[in-house]
C-alpha cells in the first residue's frame, strides 16, 4: 500500500507543480514582458504551453486512459481442420483489482463481456494489487463467469507476492489460496498445470494452464511436455501462460496458441518509441503486446485491464481481448 501511495503522491505532485508553474510564470511574465520583444513573447508562450501540456498529459494518463477500456478483436487461424469454424474467446488478464481498480470498473467489464457473448472466458493471471482481500472487487464478474465456461491460471502477483500478514491478528495469509477460494465461489476453474477438454459448439478444444513460471522454473519443461503430449496433435490446444517468456521453452511449441499477459504493453508508451520502461521478461522490447507468429505456433500478449506501479497508462489503453479463433 505504501508503494501505491508513493505513486499517487508523485502524480499529484507533478500536477500541482505544473499548475503552480503555469500560474507563476503567467503572472510574472505578464507584469514584466508586456512590451518586450517578439522572442520573449515566444519564450513566454512556449514555457506556458509546455507546462499546460505536461499537466494535461499526466492528468489524462493517470485518470482518463486507465478507465478507458478497449475491446480488441483478434482473428486467429489455428489451421487444425479443413473446415471454417470460429469460436469466440474472451481473455482477461492483469486485472490488478485494488486501489486503482474497484468494483465499479469490473461491473463495466462484465457488461461488455455480456454483450460480446463469448463461448469461453480465459484468465491469465495477476488478479489483485495489494492485499488478498482486494480479490472481492472482482465480484461483479460473477454474472459472466457463471454464464460462460471460465478457466484461470496464476500470475506472479499470486506467487511472488503470495504471502502477507493480517493487519489485525498477525496471521500469515496465503494470497494464492484466498484467490482460488474466491474464484471457486464464482465458478472460475483454476487450471495451473492442468489440461481441460472444452466441448464447444464448433468442436472440442483443449486448454492447458502452466503455473507461474517464476515460481517453479525447474518444473516448467516437464509440465509443458506432459500437458502438450497428453492429446492428439490433430486437436486444437491452447496454453495459458501469464508470462510470455514461456515461449523460450522448446516444449511450448507443442501448443497451437499461447495466451499471455504480464507486460501491460509497457503501460506508458510514446508514439514511434514504444514502452518507456523495460519489460519484465527475457524476450526484449519487441514482445510487448499483440499477436506474434512464431516458428511452430502463435503467441498473443494482452495489455491487460489493470495497472501496477504508477496509476497510469499512456497510449496503452486497458484491453478486453476478444479472440475469434478458427479451429
Amino acid at each position: 500500500m505504501q508503494y501505491i501511495i508513493f505513486w499517487d503522491y508523485k502524480i499529484l505532485s507533478i500536477l500541482a507543480l505544473s499548475l503552480l508553474t503555469i500560474y507563476t510564470f503567467a503572472g510574472s511574465l505578464k507584469r514584466h514582458w508586456d512590451y518586450d520583444s517578439k522572442n520573449q513573447k515566444i519564450l513566454k508562450f512556449s514555457i506556458e504551453a509546455f507546462f499546460v501540456l505536461l499537466f494535461l498529459t499526466v492528468f489524462y494518463g493517470s485518470f482518463i486512459e486507465p478507465q478507458w477500456i478497449q475491446t480488441k478483436q483478434i482473428d486467429i487461424n489455428l489451421n487444425n481442420t479443413n473446415r471454417t469454424e470460429s469460436i469466440k474467446i474472451v481473455q482477461l488478464t492483469d486485472t490488478h483489482a485494488g486501489p486503482y481498480k474497484g468494483p465499479g470498473y469490473f461491473k463495466r467489464v462484465a457488461k461488455k463481456i455480456a454483450v460480446i457473448n463469448p463461448d469461453i472466458i480465459l484468465m491469465t493471471g495477476d488478479y489483485v494489487l495489494g492485499a488478498a482481500k482486494n480479490i472481492e472487487y472482482l465480484t461483479p464478474l460473477k454474472e459472466i463467469t457463471t454464464a460462460y465456461p471460465t478457466y484461470a491460471i496464476s500470475g506472479n502477483h499470486e506467487y511472488n507476492l503470495g504471502f502477507e500478514q493480517d493487519f489485525y491478528d498477525g496471521k500469515t495469509i496465503d494470497k494464492t489460496a484466498t484467490i482460488k477460494e474466491f474464484f471457486q465461489s464464482i465458478n472460475v476453474n483454476f487450471i495451473d498445470n492442468q489440461t481441460k477438454l472444452i466441448n464447444t459448439k464448433q468442436g472440442p478444444l483443449y486448454v492447458s494452464g502452466i503455473r507461474e513460471i517464476w515460481y517453479e522454473p525447474n518444473s516448467v519443461d516437464n509440465e509443458l511436455n506432459r500437458m502438450g503430449g497428453s492429446i492428439s496433435t490433430s486437436q486444437p490446444h491452447i496454453l495459458l501462460a501469464h508470462n510470455p517468456e514461456v515461449i523460450l521453452k522448446p516444449a511450448s511449441e507443442k501448443f497451437d496458441l499461447v495466451l499471455s499477459g504480464h507486460t501491460h504493453g509497457g503501460q506508458i508508451r510514446l508514439p514511434f518509441i514504444g514502452s518507456l520502461s523495460s519489460l519484465p521478461t527475457k524476450l526484449g522490447r519487441k514482445f510487448d503486446m499483440g499477436l506474434f507468429q512464431l516458428d511452430k505456433n502463435q503467441l498473443y500478449i494482452s495489455k491487460g485491464l489493470g495497472e501496477s506501479g504508477p496509476r497510469a497508462r499512456l497510449f496503452c489503453r486497458p484491453e478486453l481481448t476478444v479472440l475469434n479463433i478458427n479451429l
